[in-house]
């Protein structure tokens, strides 16, 4: 949503067909917890942690960027090329800024 808000839109296109990505699809929604939830339990995983203090701090960790995700409207692009996962993690690097 904060890219959306800043007018960043055309610019992070740019950088994914600099790469040699092809843009196939574009989708703005205002994501709703639930989905923005199940999109992120998909990298960090689901708050089901071996213990009560890794269990707490993966609800956080989901409780937070899900609320972030779905403060907005947000757009979202799929691309296609060859090594496409790859590319688009060297440009957006991790899910999780902090890692």
């Amino acid at each position: 949503p904060d890219a959306y808000e800043r007018g960043l839109l055309a610019e992070i296109t740019r950088r994914f067909e600099s790469s040699s990505l092809q843009l196939v699809g574009a989708k703005m929604i205002v994501p709703t917890r639930k989905l923005a939830r199940a999109h992120y339990a998909l990298t960090i995983g689901d708050a089901d942690g071996d213990d009560d203090a890794s269990a707490a701090a993966t609800e956080a960790r989901l409780s937070a960027n899900a609320a972030f995700l779905s403060a907005g409207p947000v757009v979202a692009l799929a691309f296609e090329g060859a090594r496409a996962v790859l590319s688009a993690l060297a440009i957006a690097g991790d899910a999780d800024p902090r890692d």
